[in-house]
């Protein structure tokens, strides 16, 4: 008898986790939107859609992970975003008007913006002192 109070126990506080939590309205949200959108076009959820939303949100993704991994170790530097818009300009430009390898042309980009952000990170340290 002590175990299923246990298992209630742990399933109500979970669910009232998610009542007191605001992340639970926004996926609500996100999964009726998603529904109607569904419902509403028959190519919303076919696999070439979902690749393509994938693919363009990578990169939104990318600098939210650098992001938090700066508010995590106490930092608040909104440079990151500026920097990687910046990389991506760049070896865009590389790959069009030079007309490079694209592969070349990323790691030219990744260079520049991981030299970018050292300097920057190096330059604010002075600051600092």
């Amino acid at each position: 008898m002590s175990r299923e109070n246990e298992k209630q126990k742990s399933g109500n506080a979970f669910i009232n986790a998610l009542k007191k939590s605001n992340m639970t309205a926004m996926a609500a949200i996100l999964v009726v939107m998603i529904i109607i959108a569904s419902i509403v076009s028959p190519y919303f959820l076919n696999v070439y859609n979902l690749q393509s939303v994938l693919r363009d949100l990578a990169f939104v993704g990318m600098i939210g992970i650098a992001q938090s991994l700066l508010l995590l170790v106490g930092e608040l530097d909104l440079s990151v975003g500026k920097i990687a818009c910046l990389s991506g300009i760049l070896t865009g430009m590389l790959m069009v008007n030079v007309g490079l390898n694209p592969w070349l042309c990323l790691v030219i980009g990744l260079i520049l913006g991981t030299d970018i952000g050292i300097s920057l990170m190096k330059e604010e340290s002075l600051h600092r002192s």
